[in-house]
């Protein structure tokens, strides 16, 4: 689908797997220039279509540096996808210490505004449109979760889009976001394993129970995660800013 982004150029963090790969590939094929960006690069999560970028979004002058690297080789930055982020399981709520607390909200809350600052800031001085979507989580707006730090987290990520619109409309600067439902990941079918065996379930079986509430009736992939997020990144969305987007089967309403 033409997303009228061509020759844009994209910075998407957690860009080496799962719904950050497909997210890059997406803008990739539409004629974007995309840089991606990630702690976690291997030789067969690189693709020719993507400049890759080694970032640790937790570090504010590394995000930064990289936004500038973005811009002197692309000439501008026209849309962030904050897409980093992490989540640790725990067996009870009870398990949970100072440290999964922590580095949830460093990655997910702290690392995600580091990034929207920065970009926010060069799209301000080249007085470019820019778009900015978060990827938050159903977990956020439900609090359906393995872990408790994780909604936490990612229902901050839709108060600081919400927060972020009104202070940048502005200047032109667009801020949305996205909360995926259950989508097949590498990340969900790890969940699989390390819950699924105490139900003697397969991951691929653990995955499917946990669709059954989802209207839809399947579980998402992240090509329907990435569809939302050129959306709202284009053109086509410019009259939208502040949403949350919930791309997950209607799973919200059950």
């Amino acid at each position: 689908m033409d997303w009228g982004i061509d020759g844009k150029v994209v910075l998407v963090t957690g860009a080496a797997a799962g719904i950050g790969a497909e997210i890059a590939r997406q803008f990739a094929d539409a004629g974007a220039r995309v840089y991606g960006a990630d702690n976690d690069w291997t030789s067969s999560t690189e693709s020719p279509s993507v400049t890759t970028l080694t970032l640790d979004v937790r570090d504010r002058d590394a995000v930064h540096r990289t936004v500038r690297q973005v811009v002197d080789g692309g000439g501008a930055l026209d849309i962030l996808v904050n897409n980093a982020g992490m989540m640790r399981a725990r067996d009870s709520i009870f398990d949970y210490d100072e440290s999964d607390w922590e580095s949830t909200l460093a990655v997910n809350t702290s690392g995600l505004f580091f990034c929207l600052q920065a970009a926010a800031k060069v799209m301000r001085e080249h007085r470019s449109a820019g778009s900015i979507v978060n990827v938050a989580s159903g977990a956020g707006r439900t609090g359906r979760t393995f872990s408790p730090p994780y909604a936490a987290s990612k229902a901050a990520v839709i108060n600081i889009t919400r927060s972020s619109a009104l202070t940048l409309a502005a200047d032109g600067i667009r801020v949305n976001a996205v909360a995926p439902g259950l989508i097949d990941t590498e990340f969900n079918r790890r969940l699989g394993v390390q819950f699924g065996e105490s139900l003697g379930m397969t991951p691929e079986q653990h995955l499917s129970k946990r669709a059954e509430p989802v209207p839809l009736g399947r579980v998402g992939t992240a090509a329907d995660v990435a569809r939302v997020i050129c959306f709202l990144a284009s053109p086509l969305a410019s009259y939208v800013t502040g949403q949350t987007v919930n791309v997950d089967g209607g799973l919200v309403l059950s």
